[in-house]
């Protein structure tokens, strides 16, 4: 989304078209759960920190309204957990990445022998294109 952002304003050329977005496959078992789920930005105080004080605070910022507000106009690192403040971005509904339910049981349950080589992590992008 950002990309087509970022070409909107920057080719003089550019012919807008719409876009949609549609939630992945399901678990026909568990419709309403995905395991597709990423964790982008974690935050935590070490045990020894010398400035706990400061770094709760900060907690407490990133955690809170303020910031999921100022946050929600940007999908920089991906969407907010907290609901109800990314609803559209560049006139987008973003409202199907909020349906889904994050299936934390099954998160690690593929079997990774299936797929093919060519989709895992460590291939290059150059490999997969030759």
């Amino acid at each position: 989304m950002n990309n087509i952002k970022d070409a909107k304003n920057m080719l003089k050329d550019y012919k807008p078209f719409q876009v949609g977005i549609v939630a992945g496959p399901v678990d026909p078992a568990e419709p309403d759960k995905s395991r597709d789920i990423y964790f982008n930005e974690l935050f935590a105080i070490r045990a020894n920190s010398p400035n706990v004080d400061v770094a709760w605070e900060f907690l407490k910022f990133v955690n809170g309204e303020q910031f999921a507000q100022i946050k929600s106009k940007s999908l920089n690192n991906g969407l907010l957990s907290r609901m109800g403040y990314s609803k559209e971005y560049d006139g987008v509904s973003l409202d199907v990445f909020y349906k889904l339910q994050p299936n934390l049981d099954g998160a690690n349950s593929l079997d990774n022998d299936k797929i093919p080589g060519v989709f895992t992590p460590s291939t290059s992008p150059s490999s997969i294109v030759s």
